[in-house]
């Protein structure tokens, strides 16, 4: 059932409600769950299912600390004492709360040392937690999340960009460096676990980028894309790996026919005795465009035709 974690400001309080149904058409009664001694706790929540029960990390104004507390039942009915993360400064402003490796784990805005950390409990319920760690300074608002079910990454904001970087390990102890999420950062992605170092994997992402004739816009966000030039860039990121197979799923899909036909020319381009291109598609014209031609019908191959070159 849908449920909330927020700040009442009028109190001060942090509070929790649960629908009684899936729909949310109807609500329960309001829990406090967090008073403070003096009020005014529960701002910048982030709420998150944690070995079964919901939990919630959150800032304290009053004492500038960041704070975690879970219930102690699946619904949310009653829960445990609010636990101090971190009380170090003025901390826990923008925090994001997710379960990495079976723990929960909280990534957040240091106010004081103008710092974004991340930080992991020791154990499936949050009872105790590990020594906060500094992914990037001058940064905030940051959602935290499980990559590809194998490591911690943080999206975040610094210095008017989106930026994005991951850890090293399952746990989250050591981070790699960021990446701004322009196109070139777009393609780094590719190489983040090859063993490149940074200058490296920005230069193999440039070379990339020129191949697909975005080289001029390698400092633009996907925003700032056509959707021609958004494939042009997925294009990039599946090169810049050197694969001997380029799988391509619909890739003139959501395009009109101006770029459609100037994806098709790269994909053409890209093929050669060293590189196979491999496509999927339904538009004739596409397949058409291919040397070697497999139709399927209801699962089945119906033609394999190759074309004379």
């Amino acid at each position: 059932n849908p449920a909330i974690c927020y700040f009442d400001s009028t109190n001060g309080n942090l509070k929790f409600v649960r629908s009684p149904n899936v729909s949310g058409t109807s609500w329960g009664t309001p829990l406090a769950l967090d008073t403070g001694t003096n009020g005014n706790v529960g701002q910048f929540t982030s709420q998150a299912i944690v070995n079964g029960h919901p939990a919630v990390s959150y800032y304290d104004v009053t004492n500038g600390d960041l704070k975690y507390v879970r219930a102690t039942d699946p619904g949310g009915t009653n829960w445990g004492a609010p636990l101090t993360i971190d009380s170090t400064g003025d901390v826990g402003q923008s925090s994001s709360l997710a379960v990495i490796n079976g723990n929960p784990a909280i990534c957040y805005h240091d106010t004081t040392a103008a710092d974004l950390k991340y930080v992991r409990a020791n154990d499936p319920n949050g009872t105790t937690w590990g020594v906060p760690v500094v992914i990037d300074n001058s940064s905030q608002f940051p959602s935290l999340m499980m990559i590809s079910g194998l490591v911690p990454g943080v999206s975040y904001y610094r210095n008017s960009t989106l930026n994005y970087v991951r850890a090293l390990d399952i746990n989250g102890a050591a981070w790699d460096g960021r990446v701004i999420v322009d196109a070139t950062g777009n393609v780094e992605t590719a190489l983040l676990y090859r063993g490149y170092s940074r200058h490296e994997r920005r230069l193999r992402a440039m070379s990339a980028l020129n191949k697909v004739g975005l080289g001029l816009r390698h400092d633009h966000r996907p925003s700032q894309l056509s959707g021609g030039e958004q494939q042009r860039v997925a294009l990039a990121r599946a090169l810049v790996t050197e694969p001997k197979i380029l799988l391509a799923d619909e890739p003139t899909g959501a395009l009109d026919s101006q770029n459609a036909e100037n994806v098709m020319e790269l994909l053409t381009n890209l093929q050669s005795p060293d590189r196979a291109v491999v496509l999927v598609t339904h538009a004739l014209e596409v397949a058409d465009a291919a040397f070697r031609k497999v139709s399927m019908r209801d699962g089945r191959i119906v033609s394999d035709v190759t074309r004379v070159r």
